[in-house]
């Protein structure tokens, strides 16, 4: 097993001759990991021309087991008898991956990880840094094809692609535009975007997610776990209060739904970029967009909305505050409190972690402080 994953190379048949022994090869290569939501089992069907039915029941029973599980580098032939079975919408079914160029096309959206392209009027390309493998395409896959099972409004991820030894992922979409190409070619409209963004938020809050992993537990591994180096014992304790008061949640939280991650068409909004997709309470996308908007552009003035200027965020964030609390009922004080508190805490521990220069760390350590109260 390397970084995550693990690969069975399939016989060129999967059939009821050796179908036993296939099954055994699989759960063999997977059965330290069962339990573990990151890891990824490719089954690589290069030289692989038929699976009969008993084969491909094989594979579906050992979904149960295997959260993750792709079948990678399908032939065409091979491919339409699994569409035809309908495999392809429980596991991921990947064939040869193509590469493309994206020369000329427009960059939409960008983050940390990824980079977004308009390739055509009805399709966008999510493109990976180079630090990101297969993995983390199928990861993205995977959360793609749950999203969709659940109901919930995203786009149709259809191809795995390369592009200058970059992984990429292809959403197909209808006649489409971003959120940010709404309110930067049109800022009259920018009230009653706020009012439709807000309202599809709490949507998407209220599907019942629990298949996806869970945000607290991620927050407490990738900030609380590590904060503690970086900030005095008192306010790492005051931080986990806060934290503590989280309710657990089950609903839907997309992780980073900025209005650059958020696509209109005739059929309404929907969402892409679903590599941060967890189950929880409403305010961790919240810390999310905060993050997004206000406290990692401290150390990072990456325009990741494509608004025009970093300088529009604090007041879209205001806007979005007071719409959230206006539909929800929330308290504004107690709200903004928690939101800052925690996305103050998981940008200091990524300020930190990306080798940001020492007064931008501090600025980052007093702001937290300073939603702490102290």
């Amino acid at each position: 097993m390397r970084n995550g994953w693990n690969t069975v190379s399939l016989p060129e048949r999967v059939d009821a001759q050796n179908y036993e022994e296939v099954r055994r090869d699989i759960a063999e290569a997977a059965k330290e990991y069962k339990d573990d939501q990151s890891f990824f089992l490719y089954l690589d069907a290069k030289k692989t021309i038929y699976i009969s039915s008993v084969g491909i029941r094989t594979i579906l029973m050992l979904k149960k087991e295997i959260q993750n599980i792709a079948v990678v580098n399908v032939n065409p032939s091979l491919y339409g008898i699994l569409a035809l079975t309908g495999m392809n919408n429980i596991i991921i079914v990947v064939p040869p991956i193509e590469e493309i160029t994206l020369d000329g096309c427009q960059e939409i959206s960008s983050g940390l990880n990824s980079r977004v392209y308009r390739m055509d009027e009805d399709k966008i390309c999510k493109l990976f840094e180079p630090r990101n493998g297969l993995r983390d395409v199928l990861m993205e896959k995977q959360m793609s094809l749950k999203a969709i099972q659940a109901g919930l409004p995203t786009a149709l991820s259809f191809q795995v692609v390369t592009c200058s030894g970059r992984y990429g992922v292809v959403y197909e979409l209808l006649r489409f535009t971003t959120l940010s190409e709404v309110v930067r070619e049109h800022p009259e409209q920018l009230d009653e975007v706020v009012r439709e963004y807000v309202g599809f938020l709490n949507d998407i809050h209220g599907t019942v997610a629990t298949q996806f992993p869970k945000a607290k537990k991620y927050y407490e591994s990738k900030v609380l776990d590590a904060i503690g180096g970086y900030i005095d014992e008192p306010h790492a304790g005051a931080l986990f209060k806060v934290f503590e008061g989280i309710p657990e949640g089950q609903g839907f939280i997309h992780g980073d739904p900025h209005f650059a991650n958020l696509f209109r068409n005739e059929e309404g909004l929907m969402f892409v970029d679903l590599d941060s997709v967890r189950c929880g309470d409403p305010v961790w996308d919240l810390v999310a967009l905060h993050g997004t908007m206000i406290s990692l552009r401290i150390f990072n003035e990456i325009d990741v909305l494509h608004l025009g200027s970093v300088a529009r965020y604090p007041a879209l964030w205001e806007m979005i505050i007071d719409e959230y609390v206006r539909q929800n009922g929330s308290d504004r004080e107690s709200l903004y409190r928690i939101t800052e508190t925690l996305s103050y805490g998981r940008a200091l521990v990524y300020a930190v972690r990306h080798g940001t220069e020492g007064e931008k760390i501090q600025l980052i350590r007093d702001r937290l402080y300073r939603a702490l109260g102290w």
